[in-house]
């Protein structure tokens, strides 16, 4: 029988553009088209996604703004050397520190993060679920410092999909109503997502102030696993290692602020 309170279903049709448009979107953010991708994102009606990108772009301005004023006084001191005005040393100091300089950490971030050490236990008899890899074609993460009159900031935009894996205690009961099922490992991937400068692992918080999380699972029986969470059919070693993935979430956001601190801690207080 039809609910007639029932909201309306979309229609496919809409449905498939509002699909093709955030794909679009979120392809032309990877190849750091903001503008363009801000167009598609706002035909999606997605707020995350619309104010992530505005900042990326406004972002992107900036940089190219500062870039254009760079060559500028470049090419002032040029001339000025070519008239025989050679400017001092402390003239040139002065003049580089208005310059809005960028610098890419993004692949020192990911040397540093070393994933493979982040596990959480799940019994006291050795049951765990660790993180394995990053998926770094699957990830998008920009970090990058900037230095403005001489100040540095850390700036950062991070989408992080990492390989994990849970695992049964070593030492498993082997009765009759056991079986290799009930016990062998399980994997997926864990997605940590719209982490920037701006956001901060809370659970449950509006999306534009928080960390996003998605959690994939592999090689599940479709009775032992409901989308979200395991089914009353999974047997209890497999339900212990199938919601004890969620952890990861908390593990994996703890472990991406620690390394961004160590970063800001080395750029607060560089080597002398």
């Amino acid at each position: 029988e039809r609910d007639v309170f029932a909201p309306p279903r979309p229609s496919s049709s809409s449905e498939l553009r509002r699909k093709t448009y955030y794909r679009r979107a979120v392809a032309r953010e990877k190849r750091k088209r903001y503008a363009e991708a801000l167009r598609d994102a706002k035909e999606v009606d997605d707020e995350a996604l619309v104010s992530r990108l505005e900042k990326l772009l406004a972002h992107e301005r900036a940089l190219e703004k500062a870039r254009e004023a760079r060559k500028r006084e470049e090419k002032d001191r040029g001339e000025a050397r070519a008239a025989g005005l050679e400017l001092s040393s402390r003239e040139q100091r002065h003049a580089s520190l208005g310059y809005l300089a960028e610098r890419d950490y993004s692949a020192i971030f990911l040397k540093s993060l070393a994933v493979a050490e982040v596990s959480v236990p799940l019994s006291a008899d050795g049951a765990v679920v660790e993180l394995v890899s990053v998926l770094a074609e699957q990830s998008k993460v920009d970090v990058s410092v900037t230095t403005k009159r001489g100040h540095e900031a850390l700036y950062y935009d991070i989408d992080l999909v990492c390989a994990w894996r849970a695992s049964p205690p070593p030492v498993f009961d082997l009765s009759p109503s056991s079986s290799d099922e009930d016990v062998r490992p399980v994997e997926g991937t864990v997605r940590l997502y719209n982490v920037s400068h701006e956001t901060k692992y809370e659970p449950g918080a509006d999306p534009n102030v928080a960390y996003m999380y998605q959690l994939g699972y592999r090689g599940i029986p479709p009775a032992w696993f409901d989308g979200t969470a395991s089914t009353d059919a999974a047997p209890p070693a497999a339900k212990l290692l199938i919601d004890g993935a969620h952890h990861l979430y908390e593990a994996l956001a703890t472990h991406v602020d620690a390394t961004l601190a160590h970063l800001k801690a080395k750029l607060d207080h560089p080597p002398r």
